[in-house]
């Protein structure tokens, strides 16, 4: 069996955005349009700071993964987009 001394997370540990509905979409993107953005900008909305803590919660909650951390490996990370806010975001 494999016992690596550490794991690596590389981005994308979570997926902390959801895809807004069309409805959602529209109305979102019509209250903010003066801002110049296009309707695709808002097609993603982020998680608020409760959603990831339950996101993360989840995650470390898996069966093969507690199984994985209850060997005593050493668990590194970054985050991108995804772990934090919008696919994308910060381009602007």
């Amino acid at each position: 069996s494999h016992r690596p001394d550490a794991w690596v997370w590389m981005g994308d540990n979570v997926y902390a955005d959801r895809k807004r509905t069309t409805d959602d979409l529209y109305s979102t993107w019509r209250n903010a349009r003066t801002s110049g953005l296009h309707m695709a900008d808002f097609a993603f909305e982020p998680a608020s700071p409760a959603g990831l803590r339950a996101l993360y919660a989840e995650q470390r909650a898996h069966a093969g993964y507690a199984a994985f951390l209850a060997t005593g490996v050493k668990v590194f990370g970054t985050w991108d987009d995804h772990d934090y806010g919008m696919n994308d975001g910060g381009a602007e």
